[in-house]
């Protein structure tokens, strides 16, 4: 007696198979219920893993980031300072330069006062000796 007729149509069923049939059902849908939560639970792993993954990786990239932003200052700065060197150097020689040519316009106007005073004295000199000779020809003249 596992068989049971069905009023609609006539046909037997064996109670075991209607029974089996709504076990399989049963477990079908506990399967379907429990391979679900296993797929939530794998996706939200793969999410929270890739989410780390990008979280490094973002991390990674602003420590570069700031590395090269680092090296470029750095660079700057030593450019920089190069450069305020090369311009301390360059106005050292412009002073050394401009002392050197003080001391050659010195030294020049020197010696140029130096032939003046010589010059000078000449001129004094064939002064007297034209005012001499002015008053000798003058003497020279009155006698005669």
């Amino acid at each position: 007696m596992n068989e049971v007729t069905c009023e609609k149509c006539g046909n037997k069923i064996s109670i075991d198979k209607a029974l089996a049939g709504q076990i399989e059902a049963q477990v079908f849908a506990a399967e379907h219920k429990k391979h679900e939560a296993e797929l939530a639970e794998v996706k939200k792993k793969a999410a929270d893993f890739a989410n780390e993954q990008l979280k490094q990786r973002l991390e990674l990239e602003a420590e570069k980031t700031k590395q090269s932003m680092e090296l470029e200052r750095e660079k700057m700065k030593l450019e920089l300072e190069g450069h305020t060197k090369k311009q301390l150097q360059q106005q050292e020689l412009l002073v050394q330069q401009l002392r050197e040519d003080a001391k050659s316009e010195k030294e020049a106007a020197t010696e140029l006062r130096g032939q003046l005073k010589v010059k000078i004295r000449y001129v004094k000199k064939l002064a007297r000796m034209l005012t001499n000779h002015t008053v000798l020809s003058s003497l020279r003249w009155r006698r005669s």
